[in-house]
This record gives C-alpha cells, structure tokens and sequence, in this order.
C-alpha cells in the first residue's frame, strides 16, 4: 500500500492555502517569518494528539460536522495507537486535512481518497468580516485566536472553476 502522504504540489491552491494555513497553525508558526516553499512544509512535525484535538474543535461543530470517532479514523491511518508520542509529518498532516473534507462531504472514511482531489466547497473559504477576520465559515464557529490571523479572498466566481482564486494575506492585528 503506498504510504499515505501528501507532497504539497498534489494539492489543489484552495487545498494548499487551507492546508498550509492550517498546519502552521498548528505548529505554532509564524507564515510571514517562514519561507512558504514544499521542502518547509515536509519537514514540519506535530503532535498527533494536538492535530486530533485541533481536528476535533474545528470540525465536530457546526454544519458538515463530523463525529469525535471520524476524526479518530482518520488519524488511526496514520497513528494507530494514537500514543502522546506519535507525530504526524507535514505530509500526513494534508493526507489527513484532505481525508477529513472527504468525509464533511459526506464519503465514507477510506485512505485511498488521499489521493484524489478534495472537492473545493467555498464554505471552506476563510473570509473576512468587518471587525476581525472570521473562520466562521470554516469551521461553523469561531476557534481559538490563533485562527484568525489569515484570509482568503475569493473572486465570486464558481469554485469549481479556473477562475477560483485565492490568495494569502496576513492580518495586522490592531
């Protein structure tokens, strides 16, 4: 069986922002501070007991939310005990990030589907409110403060189509 890993180049860019976002998040990282190049990403590790706990408060609330044993199924491809001293690589981390919105789309939990394409949904999108950046969207709720320090802007346009663009920014906070 291949191993179950994403390379950031197999992402989609809605993916590649969400994902990577995400994962600096949960590192603890800074984006502004870090280059954002492929080899950065997959020399990231983090906890895998911190990504379920991260996983969980954002993703088990809310529409398209998932139960506390998906997220659970999800990370025992990676980890199987989920022991306090399992990681997860940047590239599991994506393989997970991309099986979990599999799964909010409704397929059922298979490893194999970290491999296909996650279906860009522009609930996924972080967007901007007037008085602070809101994730709202995201995750159905608004998550600890770390979250809402990025944005992505969408064109109006169809997500589905070439003319779906994002782009990073970084918030100032004031």
């Amino acid at each position: 069986m291949r191993p179950l890993t994403l390379h950031s180049s197999a992402l989609t860019d809605s993916e590649y922002n969400l994902y990577t976002t995400a994962l600096l998040d949960l590192a603890g990282e800074d984006a502004v501070s870090h280059p954002s190049d492929d080899s950065y990403y997959a020399s990231l590790v983090v906890s895998a007991r911190e990504a379920r706990a991260w996983i969980r408060g954002r993703y088990t609330a809310g529409g398209g939310a998932l139960s506390p044993g998906q997220v659970d199924g999800v990370l025992k491809l990676f980890c199987p005990a989920l022991a306090p001293a399992d990681t997860l690589s940047g590239g599991q981390f994506f393989a997970a990030m991309r099986l979990v919105t599999h799964l909010r789309h409704g397929k059922p939990l298979d490893g194999s589907l970290v491999f296909v394409q996650g279906e860009c949904g522009c609930a996924m999108l972080l967007l901007r409110s007037s008085s602070s950046l809101s994730t709202t969207a995201l995750y159905g709720h608004r998550p600890g403060r770390h979250d809402t320090r990025y944005a992505q802007e969408h064109d109006g346009h169809s997500c589905g189509s070439d003319s779906f663009r994002t782009r990073l920014r970084y918030a100032v906070p004031s």
